[in-house]
């Protein structure tokens, strides 16, 4: 129950954290998808980094995005340098993938503190 509880909680902070920092400003960035790779064999692993290149400073952000599911499996996403590059505390959600529909859902970051980013980062990396 006191676990339940918690993880409750947390939802709940960061909720109330992304809603403050989602209303003082929504700018719009370049995101870019840099295959590790340009050629891909049938079964054979590789990497996309979604790079994001604001237009202005930026302490977060969030994005959904739909792919091919009969050509491409994602197995796992993991965090980028974008938000981190500066050295402050981040909280990022690494998201819900649905390999049946071809959705990655609900993956966002948020920078702790005081902090803004505007230098060209990759934001996560998808390993298909």
């Amino acid at each position: 129950m006191r676990l339940y509880l918690i993880k409750n909680i947390t939802k709940v902070t960061i909720f109330l954290l992304l809603l403050v920092f989602g209303c003082f400003n929504s700018t719009a960035a370049n995101v870019t998808l840099k295959p590790s790779t340009q050629i891909v064999t049938p079964s054979e692993d590789f990497t996309v980094d979604v790079f994001i290149t604001p237009d202005s400073a930026i302490a977060g952000l969030q994005f959904n995005l739909e792919f091919d599911s009969s050509k491409i499996q994602v197995h796992d996403v993991s965090k980028g340098r974008f938000l981190s590059s500066k050295g402050a505390s981040t909280f990022v959600s690494y998201g819900n993938i649905d390999n049946n529909a071809g959705i990655l859902s609900d993956i966002y970051g948020v920078v702790l503190g005081p902090s803004s980013i505007l230098e060209p980062e990759s934001f996560k990396h998808l390993r298909t």
